[in-house]
């Protein structure tokens, strides 16, 4: 499915009762039930929470490269390129996919999900990028502004990606794969590599990122940096993972009762 919305739209995804439908709290009108009835009323919960995927927003989607393994998983994705919003629909068919601007839709969005992904534009903090002194740009200050509001304002849980800055980050991150990432919860700290800026270097990334675009005839140039944009599908596995399998035990973490 494939949404178009204007830079300021009011179109919100249904609202999720994820976290609302798991809890359980003694009252007076569970009092009364016996200890069978109510270990039987738990598993069903248990068991229906169990079949609720995980609501997730991934933001400046590009072709989806951290979502490739996801599974069991509801993803609203936004990507701002029509051509390139395009492709990802053809490889994940079953998301949602919003042609629009990721840091708008984020801010009216961010508490209708479990779990957001960011990876925002790196080209105005990369080291690479900031080489040319002939070309200053100022930073972007999207990725902060993003980072702030869901440090202080959004229940579930986030990762936001970008690279390496040529600058001392304003809020400290976490470093793994060449990458730095800001998150709410913990996960595992993998060897940095590499990106994928020459021949040689490219065919390495395009064979970890593992997704054939050949039939979508693009100029080399576009495919190389669609390619290099993406965050590893296995790295992206296991950040979604880490803060899952911390939710699940929130979520069913059974009230003592007894």
């Amino acid at each position: 499915m494939i949404i178009i919305i204007p830079k300021q739209s009011s179109t919100s995804p249904p609202k999720n009762n994820f976290h609302q439908s798991a809890i359980i709290s003694p009252s007076k009108s569970i009092l009364n039930i016996g200890k069978g009835d109510l270990r039987k009323i738990w598993k069903s919960k248990q068991r229906n929470l169990k079949m609720d995927k995980l609501k997730v927003l991934n933001l400046y989607a590009g072709i989806g490269g951290n979502r490739k393994l996801w599974t069991d998983v509801d993803v609203t994705a936004v990507e701002m390129n029509p051509e390139i919003a395009a492709i990802y629909s053809d490889l994940y068919p079953q998301d949602k996919m919003i042609i629009g601007d990721a840091h708008a839709y984020l801010l009216e969005h961010f508490k209708d999900f479990d779990f957001i992904w960011a990876s925002p534009p790196c080209p105005t903090h990369s080291r690479f990028n900031n080489l040319n002194q002939k070309n200053i740009k100022y930073p972007d200050m999207a990725l902060y502004q993003e980072i702030i509001v869901l440090q202080h304002f959004f229940e579930g849980k986030y990762c936001i990606e970008n690279v390496i800055t040529y600058y001392d980050p304003l809020i400290k991150p976490f470093e793994s794969n060449s990458h730095y990432f800001w998150a709410n919860f913990k996960f595992r700290q993998f060897p940095n590599e590499k990106r994928g800026i020459r021949r040689q270097e490219h065919d390495f990334r395009y064979n970890r990122v593992g997704i054939d675009l050949s039939k979508y005839n693009l100029e080399i140039r576009f495919e190389k940096q669609i390619i290099n944009n993406c965050v590893e599908p296995e790295i992206a596995l296991h950040i979604l993972n880490c803060p899952r399998g911390v939710m699940e035990a929130e979520n069913i973490n059974q009230p003592q009762l007894f």
